[in-house]
């Protein structure tokens, strides 16, 4: 099952699909837009350019503004892309996360969540520490409500002669559920004593 069919399946009104350098070329819009209409989702799906903080970006395409998830699934190697390419592979300086913590809040609606989907390669292999991305998690101001943890299960992280099999082998994919509104305490329902 896709991320977007869970997305989907829990009913949810509208997503939002950012590009963080604006412009999208138009054919990474076309590839953003494929998954939504081969799932029959294309009215629920907004592809826009990335978050910025003080609430420009994603969403402003969105007839409403905002949205009940946004879903971040930036490159997931720190470094200075050197073609378009390496631009999905690439983020220097964390850029991206960075961008989409930081101005999330304006683009949800009320008891919305981002969504950021994190590898931690870049931490097998030397290029981030796990200090870096909790930091940049906890300091960027929305709240972690739920966090699960998977294996990738792809033919590469099982390749033996793969040179980044060692890394590949260890990595764990990450799907942070953030969100900007106070929690709410949850009250026990009322019934007859």
């Amino acid at each position: 099952m896709t991320l977007g069919r869970v997305l989907f399946d829990s009913r949810l009104r509208a997503s939002t699909r950012t590009r963080q350098r604006p412009p999208a070329p138009r054919p990474a819009r076309t590839c953003a837009a494929v998954p939504a209409r081969r799932l029959g989702l294309e009215g629920r799906i907004v592809v826009a350019p990335g978050l910025k903080p003080g609430g420009g970006g994603a969403a402003d395409g969105a007839a409403s503004g905002r949205a009940d998830v946004v879903v971040c699934n930036p490159p997931w190697l720190p470094g200075r892309p050197a073609s378009a390419l390496e631009m999905g592979v690439h983020d220097e300086d964390s850029a991206m996360p960075g961008g989409f913590l930081a101005g999330l809040g304006p683009h949800l609606r009320p008891g919305g969540e981002g969504w950021l989907i994190m590898s931690d390669l870049a931490e097998h292999l030397g290029l981030r520490t796990r200090e870096e991305l909790l930091r940049l998690v906890e300091t960027a101001g929305p709240r972690v409500v739920y966090r699960t943890d998977v294996r990738p299960r792809h033919r590469r992280s099982r390749d033996a002669s793969d040179p980044l099999y060692a890394a590949r082998a260890a990595e764990t994919i990450s799907l942070w559920r953030l969100t900007t509104y106070p929690q709410v305490e949850r009250q026990p329902p009322h019934g007859p004593e």
